[in-house]
């Protein structure tokens, strides 16, 4: 009997697969060369420590193995956590032991997702193995994206010796110095106040495996969270070497001494002359502008609308705590928070395009999205001086703008009541959309 030959659409999706393959790993040298050049540690090497070697951002790699076992067949689930789970107890006991501390976990998660890997390329066969490995795609792109981005940041320490924080703080008195006022309220609440809000900071990739894990449950969906997710994560950071910003905890408060223009932060206003470029030291990342927890938080938000009710509410709450733990803990300023929004919409409304169509009003969004962010950074680059003497126009134009793309968001993306785009597998172009609540 003749095998059957894979159809157009399943040749399609393989050359699809591969070609991302191929740019990501395209990605992964040049920024390997990138981070030798500079002196850090590359991606490369990150990766491989992250088997045995305490690391700060150790737990995002349970992020990633959930995210690969939610396409996986059901009885390796629970085995493969346990396993890694195990690995980081006997890990876990022997740093206790050696050194008398342990300072993170996850190591079990990656070795095990390694074995998940092995396995499901051999044993796995049939109609399941599209997605089988579609989300071991994922949880690998999850994982990389979370490595290249420490890494990046310590590229845009050591890159960028002078940041735009003077201009940002300047342009930022159009909005009230939200980061200012929002700080006094969290230094008034205390440190038991502000713990909810450094969880709820903290554990955004949590929040995302969630929503994921709801959306694939019933199998792949064409536009999924984790697809904008790690978008937003590998085109955000190269916005930090063209507007290096280090937020106003570290260039008007004590966390940036002795590199600091005042430690008054946020008590006290900063005082000083025309805006210009400030020098800093090579240690702190410049990952302010755009927000990116920001955006990842509006990423979240727009997928949560067509779910159950309680992602809804997880949706919208966890927008709300995320916008005021940035600026209480002084680690962005309002506009960063504008121009995140801005970012986030715009690259969801550019990987729905990708993985949905090309529609019309979907590229205008796009080309609008694209045009305030540069507008945005622009003004405050060259005109902060302005927008800050004019408070109210100044006001009116970023929110403005920022009110404008959120508009196109629910217009054009939908909310609740919108039909979500989903496909089975390999070879389904226009499936039947699933009810709202597994999207």
């Amino acid at each position: 009997m003749l095998l059957d030959r894979p159809t157009r659409a399943t040749r399609r999706w393989r050359l699809r697969f591969v070609l991302v393959a191929v740019v990501l790993v395209a990605l992964l040298v040049v920024l390997q060369v990138v981070a030798a050049r500079v002196g850090v540690r590359g991606p490369a090497a990150s990766l491989v420590d992250g088997y045995l070697r305490q690391d700060p951002g150790a737990p995002a790699f349970y992020c990633a193995l959930v995210l690969a076992l939610v396409l996986s067949p059901r009885r390796v689930r629970l085995p493969t956590l346990a396993v890694a789970v195990a690995i980081d107890v006997v890990l876990g006991v022997s740093r206790l032991i050696a050194d008398g501390a342990v300072h993170s976990v996850g190591n079990g998660a990656i070795i095990a997702l390694t074995g998940l890997t092995g396995w499901s390329l051999v044993r796995v066969r049939g109609s399941r193995r599209a997605d089988v490995v579609r989300g071991l795609a994922c949880g690998w792109a999850f994982l990389a994206a979370t490595t290249v981005g420490q890494v990046w940041l310590q590229v845009t320490a050591r890159s960028r010796p002078a940041v735009f924080d003077a201009y940002v703080s300047t342009a930022d008195h159009a909005l009230g110095n939200p980061a200012w006022r929002v700080g006094e309220m969290f230094a008034l609440i205390g440190t038991p106040g502000r713990a909810p809000f450094m969880v709820v900071y903290a554990m955004l990739p949590v929040a995302a495996v969630v929503v994921a894990a709801v959306q694939l449950r019933h199998g792949w969906v064409r536009h999924n969270v984790v697809l904008t997710f790690i978008a937003v994560g590998v085109l955000g950071p190269m916005i930090y070497l063209l507007f290096p910003v280090v937020g106003p905890a570290y260039a008007f408060g004590p966390a940036g001494w002795p590199f600091a223009v005042t430690t008054g932060w946020p008590s006290k206003l900063p005082s000083f002359g025309a805006p210009r470029a400030l020098s800093f030291d090579t240690i702190t990342p410049r990952n302010c502008v755009p927000s990116l927890h920001t955006a990842w938080a509006v990423v979240l938000f727009l997928h949560s609308r067509s779910m159950a009710p309680w992602l809804r509410r997880l949706g919208a709450a966890w927008l709300v705590v995320t916008l005021l733990a940035t600026l209480g803990f002084g680690y962005h300023y309002g506009f960063d928070l504008v121009v995140g929004a801005v970012f986030g919409v715009t690259v969801e409304a550019a990987v729905r395009s990708a993985t949905c169509g090309w529609r019309r009003d979907r590229i205008a969004l796009i080309t609008w999205g694209t045009t305030v962010f540069v507008v945005l950074l622009a003004a405050v680059r060259y005109r902060a001086e302005v927008l800050a003497t004019y408070p109210i126009a100044g006001a009116v134009v970023m929110l403005g703008l920022l009110c404008s793309v959120c508009w196109g968001a629910g217009t054009v993306l939908g909310g609740r009541r919108r039909q979500p785009e989903v496909a089975g597998g390999p070879g389904v172009e226009d499936a039947q959309a699933l009810p709202a609540t597994t999207r």
